[in-house]
């Protein structure tokens, strides 16, 4: 179920077009981490990929339970939210943190952007 859900959030950073100026930042890999699954995102000139292992440096790392980090991807609730909630954890530097922030706000479906 996890890996379906990041694969459904990969696809939607690449196939949103007003989202290109935000990818072609320097690259950077997130580590997501459940209680049983570990997935890598690597974001890299214009194009997001999902990794199922690796030995990559990681700039983030995202970690909570299942339910809680796929509410995060299906946009049911902001990355500040959830980490002020303490659902989430995020390790990363602060300005990783906001590009993380955003890019999680922008990939929500459109059929909850109307509820903003």
């Amino acid at each position: 179920m996890m890996l379906v859900e990041l694969q459904k959030t990969v696809n939607e950073w690449n196939n949103r077009s007003h989202l290109l100026p935000f990818l072609k930042k320097a690259s950077t890999v997130i580590c997501i981490k459940s209680e049983d699954e570990v997935f890598f995102i690597h974001i890299s000139k214009g194009n997001v990929e999902l990794l199922l292992e690796g030995n990559h440096h990681i700039d983030a790392q995202l970690q909570g339970k299942k339910d809680h980090l796929l509410s995060l991807l299906r946009g049911e609730f902001k990355l500040r939210q959830a980490m002020v909630s303490n659902l989430v954890t995020l390790q990363a530097s602060f300005r990783t943190t906001l590009y993380l922030e955003t890019m999680f706000f922008l990939v929500k479906p459109y059929k909850l952007v109307d509820n903003i």
